[in-house]
């Protein structure tokens, strides 16, 4: 009974010696995984249906203008046109 519990012990042993490094690379990913991630960069979006038109300014400002139009055919008169105003070139020059 003795000698099977020395054999048994060193069979487990050297399970022990080979399953270490072993278990090191499988867990290596997941530590990985926890480290913190690199900020993402957003795209640029874009609504459907939709351009962006670069205007220069008299004041050598560049504005941009947003145009939208809505789905289906445009009537006989042409689409109405909503202006939509955006005061951030102003309250910048403010500051």
């Amino acid at each position: 009974m003795r000698q099977l519990s020395t054999v048994t012990a060193t069979a487990a042993a050297r399970m022990r010696r080979l399953l270490s490094p072993l278990a090191a690379f499988t867990l290596l990913p997941g530590v990985a995984a926890l480290a913190p991630a690199a900020p993402a960069v957003a795209a640029p979006w874009q609504l459907e249906r939709s351009d962006v038109v670069t205007v220069p300014g008299p004041e050598g400002d560049d504005y941009r203008v947003m145009i939208s139009w809505p789905e289906g055919d445009p009537p006989a008169g042409g689409w109405p046109v909503l202006w939509l105003l955006d005061g951030k070139p102003i309250s910048r020059r403010r500051r």
